[in-house]
């Protein structure tokens, strides 16, 4: 946009009756959302790590992405500017992403909805529901479960290599409680449990969970002609990092 800002100023310097600003800017296509590459500081601040994982972070999404690397850690700066550089981020543009992507969005439903919903449940039956809880799923931000796939043939395999990777749902399946939900007791990180021990979730990306992983099935076969077998992964939108950890558990700790 600030190109786009500046070209607009050279015109109207040119010949103030040539261009339309606020016409040329509507026109303009909205640029796209930005990434960049950014470091864990708990793995930066850990002198028990030589190594550490790189992720990737999205302009305007919550959450991150591990990447295969492992970088020496008295090395990690230099090679993140210079990888996010080629992305035409500046070090301080990099980590205004970084920050934005660990705090939710500004919530969609209003406090005072929230609250005189909240007010009715509690005058019928003050023993409902617990309204801290509650209003944390209602007023924050939507908590989302995004899937993906990957796939392999016997002829991918052979190379290293999936046959096919992509999204079955990108949006996400909404995990906020319903009004039959809350009269039951039932909260976003239970619906979430319940949704992925229902999709047969069997493990995780990492066996040290940390927020942003994310939970994958069993490897099935989805055509026995061709011999193409079908893994799914399940990720976490809007959920707290300690939410998240509360998932894991009790999807994987024995006694939940």
């Amino acid at each position: 946009m600030s190109k786009a800002l500046h070209l607009v100023s050279t015109l109207l310097e040119a010949d103030p009756d040539e261009v339309d600003p606020r016409e040329y800017v509507r026109g303009l296509p909205p640029r796209e959302p930005r990434m960049a590459y950014a470091l864990l500081p708990l793995e930066m601040t850990d002198p028990t790590i030589q190594s550490v994982t790189p992720i990737v972070v999205k302009e305007g999404e919550t959450g991150y992405w591990k990447t295969d690397y492992s970088w020496r850690k008295e090395f990690a700066e230099e090679t993140l500017n210079t990888l996010n550089r080629r992305l035409g981020l500046s070090p301080e543009e990099a980590d205004q992403i970084f920050i934005q992507s660990m705090f939710p969005p500004k919530p969609k439903r209003k406090l005072k909805e929230a609250l005189r919903l909240m007010t009715a449940l509690l005058e019928t039956d003050p023993d409902l529901v617990d309204p801290v809880r509650y209003l944390k799923d209602l007023t924050g931000p939507d908590k989302r479960i995004r899937i993906t796939f990957s796939r392999t043939t016997p002829e991918s395999a052979a190379e290293g290599d999936f046959s096919s990777s992509g999204w079955i749902n990108e949006e996400g399946v909404d995990m906020t409680p319903d009004l039959y939900d809350v009269e039951e007791g039932v909260t976003a990180v239970d619906k979430a449990v319940k949704f992925l021990r229902d999709e047969g979730v069997s493990t995780a990306s990492s066996s040290r969970f940390s927020p942003g992983d994310w939970f994958s099935t069993e490897w099935q076969t989805i055509d026995y002609r061709t011999g193409e077998d079908e893994e799914r992964s399940f990720h976490l939108v809007g959920f707290t990092p300690e939410e998240q950890i509360e998932i894991h558990d009790r999807l994987f700790k024995k006694g939940n």
